[in-house]
């Protein structure tokens, strides 16, 4: 099983707890920013965005025909990869 939290670093409060799917399938966190974190499991189908503000958490179910970051893409299996789209990546000036 991988389940996961994500605490606050200032208060130690929990702010998400969620459950990916089977250690035995494939499955990633990753964070795009300090305020943003995508998860993805196969086998229980989950996709989703968290946004974290400072007036809470912003969830999303990730749905076809989402644009996502570049990398997020690329760690997908190809059947999820015809779903979404993949974004470029942010220019660094």
């Amino acid at each position: 099983m991988v389940d996961f939290k994500v605490l606050d670093a200032t208060t130690g409060k929990q702010v998400v707890k969620d459950y990916v799917g089977s250690d035995a399938m494939r499955w990633f966190l990753w964070w795009e920013t300090p305020d943003r974190l995508w998860g993805y499991g196969s086998d229980i189908g989950y996709f989703k965005c968290f946004d974290f503000t400072a007036t809470g958490v912003n969830q999303t179910d990730i749905q076809n025909g989402t644009e996502v970051p570049q990398e997020v893409w690329d760690n997908l299996p190809s059947i999820m990869q015809e779903r979404v789209k993949a974004r470029a990546p942010k220019r660094k000036d």
